[in-house]
């Protein structure tokens, strides 16, 4: 930490390097914290636990999707801070309007998710989900909104408080209580409550005055008007890409159990660590650097390429040693049982090694406005990916199913960055090889 300091000291300020580093500051203690208490976690929670955990982040991340509307990724596009800060009004609007839908579908339908799934201690949890989509559409609203005005140390402050408060309640919910998945459910919650209290905290005491002088009915008609696409060409494809990721999940809970969807939920998790240490930090800083690039000069290929180059550089290494020692690393620092989540990760590690190098990039598609390739992307990856759930299901075995996923990805990764490149005019054999 003390290293990344004194190198972000010698930075130009607001230099894309700086910024990458400040968030990372954040980043890195929030994922080193996650290392550190996962094997105490993998040890006083089962496995079935975190199937458990893995089920319910999956359907609040496609809550995520739909809670703002998809309007917070427009709010670092207006060149005008009037027109931004309208749309944070819009999409917290947004956000209350489908918590409200949420809690009348949950009343309606709550007890037929659980028997979908053939879970009937599933409906007990799902009252929580009004509380965490709220607080979820607040939070994504307010983190847009900082990156916009490059306030990277208040989100790296914002991202020790997530994983301090998630860390400290799973635990003492673990050894304190006997809830079970539960606890791992209301330590998330709780995490996502004090980062979301922290950043309305800075936002009422250092922007909203200035916010609230520019709000008008009439401007947030507008710029609702004006950034419709999020909305209406966005959002569908974005829930069918959440979908896709919650596939998974969803397939080893309705036809394995939740014992195999916790050991293949750990593994992705701890998996995408290094996306969430790097990639994470470069795509939010990088959207909006590739944003004010195009505006001012229309030209991105020189960002996308050196990006993509030094994120494959990364993943390569990574992958090699999880494709070695995946199941050793997992029985020894989390516990026998555990293993099993170390060779799904074995074999999963080649195209979640291209996920973390092209995922980072895909914010090239807003930044253009060239949203409609994306979705059709999306809508391939959906399908692609529900074939091959749909094949390994005649093998009905774990393994083949984890194994189909992979091959499914690198296909539809591969697409994903030919479709990258060619929107922002960069080359396939220049991303690698050439310095500019």
């Amino acid at each position: 930490m003390r290293l990344a300091q004194v190198i972000r000291d010698r930075l130009p300020e607001g230099s894309f390097i700086k910024n990458v580093l400040t968030l990372m500051t954040g980043t890195v203690f929030a994922q080193g914290l996650t290392l550190i208490i996962t094997p105490v976690l993998t040890r006083i929670y089962t496995p079935d636990d975190f199937g458990v955990l893995g089920l319910y982040i999956s359907i609040i991340g496609i809550c995520a999707i739909l809670c703002c509307g998809r309007y917070e990724l427009a709010i670092v596009l207006p060149e005008r801070n009037e027109d931004a800060s309208s749309l944070v009004f819009v999409s917290i609007l947004w956000t209350f309007l489908f918590t409200i839908i949420v809690i009348v579908l949950i009343n309606v339908w709550g007890e037929s998710v659980a028997n979908l799934f053939e879970s009937p201690t599933l409906n007990s949890w799902l009252w929580l989900f009004p509380v965490n989509v709220f607080f979820y559409g607040v939070f994504q609203t307010l983190n847009y909104w900082n990156t916009r005005f490059k306030n990277y140390e208040r989100l790296a402050t914002r991202q020790i408080t997530q994983s301090s408060t998630t860390a400290v309640a799973q635990l003492g919910f673990g050894f304190l209580t006997k809830l079970g998945a539960i606890g791992l459910i209301t330590g998330q919650l709780i995490g996502l409550f004090c980062a979301t209290s922290f950043l309305i905290k800075k936002f009422v005491a250092e922007d909203y005055i200035n916010v609230k002088r520019s709000l008008s009915m009439q401007r947030l008609r507008m710029v609702a008007a004006k950034y419709k696409k999020y909305p209406v060409f966005n959002m569908i494809p974005s829930v069918i890409d959440s979908i896709t990721v919650a596939l998974p999940i969803m397939f080893f809970t309705k036809f394995f159990d939740f014992n195999i969807a916790g050991q293949y939920s750990l593994g992705v998790r701890l998996l995408y660590l290094p996306a969430s240490l790097i990639g994470a930090a470069v795509a939010q800083v990088y959207f909006q650097k590739i944003a004010e690039e195009y505006n001012k000069t229309g030209k991105i290929d020189i960002i996308v390429r050196q990006m993509f180059r030094a994120l494959i550089l990364i993943a390569v290494p990574f992958c090699f040693v999880v494709m070695v020692m995946g199941p050793w690393l997992f029985s020894f620092f989390f516990g026998s049982n555990w293993r099993t989540a170390g060779e799904f990760c074995r074999i999963l590690a080649p195209a979640i090694g291209l996920k973390f190098a092209v995922s980072p990039l895909s914010g090239v598609f807003g930044a253009v406005n060239k949203q409609d390739i994306s979705a059709i992307w999306q809508v391939t990856a959906f399908v692609v990916t529900i074939a091959s759930l749909g094949l390994s299901l005649f093998f009905h075995n774990a393994y083949y199913s984890v194994s189909f996923l992979m091959i499914s990805d690198l296909l539809v990764y591969s697409l994903y960055l030919i479709l990258i490149f060619r929107v922002s005019g960069v080359q396939l054999k220049k991303s690698v090889w050439e310095a500019k």
